[in-house]
């Protein structure tokens, strides 16, 4: 099964999804408990109305009811949004930009794992840090595995001092693309989150850099 490219149609769909949970997930809480639902098989039959009324064809079922339920269930995981003296490269068409450039999903477990060495030194592959050891394995894992494993860090990355927003948007699209693991197109999708993860040191200094500078930019007061 080779790696589909999604239709205007079809992204528009799934864009719709993800925006109304994340206008709805913080509020109301039936709909969110509803849809948080998706993430097991067990379970997910409690997401059908919510979710599948966006699927553009059968094949979009399992990947969007197990996007919606990571979106719906972290509320405490914020949207992520792009600075605005970027380009936006969040999937998101409304985004309101506060955050240094691109975040893939990768370069926001990145950031996490920043927070979780407490020497400050981005992760040590010899003492791999609860994210990396859970990074190990994903791009091996059946979607249903890897929507679990992504819900396992994001758990890891709420209780951080500082939570670390992801792209929604982003995340779903690569869920609708994550395949089957053996075609190249599918390898690739499912290895980027690793491969941003490791190679996101200079975006995050950059990051964190531009953090500092906005903490101690002097005021318009205190420069009169």
């Amino acid at each position: 099964m080779r790696t589909k490219t999604l239709t205007t149609t079809e992204t528009e769909s799934w864009r719709q999804l993800i925006g109304r949970i994340l206008e709805l997930r913080q509020d109301d809480r039936g709909f969110r408990a509803n849809v948080s639902r998706g993430l097991l098989t067990t379970t997910e039959y409690y997401a059908y109305p919510y979710v599948l009324p966006f699927a553009a064809h059968p094949g979009q079922n399992q990947p969007l009811l197990r996007a919606a339920a990571l979106t719906a269930q972290h509320v405490k995981t914020a949207q992520y949004s792009p600075p605005a003296s970027t380009n936006s490269d969040s999937e998101d068409p409304t985004a309101q930009r506060k955050w240094a450039g691109p975040m893939t999903l990768g370069r926001s477990f990145a950031l996490a794992s920043r927070q979780l060495s407490p020497d400050g030194v981005f992760s040590d592959p010899s003492k791999p840090d609860a994210i990396a050891q859970r990074l190990r394995t994903l791009d091996q894992q059946a979607l249903d595995d890897a929507a679990v494993t992504i819900d396992r860090i994001l758990t890891i990355g709420e209780k951080l001092a500082s939570p670390i927003p992801i792209d929604y948007y982003r995340l779903t699209r690569l869920l609708l693309r994550w395949g089957n693991g053996i075609s190249p197109e599918s390898l690739d999708v499912r290895r980027s989150i690793q491969r941003e993860y490791y190679s996101g040191a200079a975006f995050i200094d950059t990051v964190l850099t531009s953090q500092a500078n906005s903490a101690v930019a002097p005021t318009t007061q205190d420069t009169k």
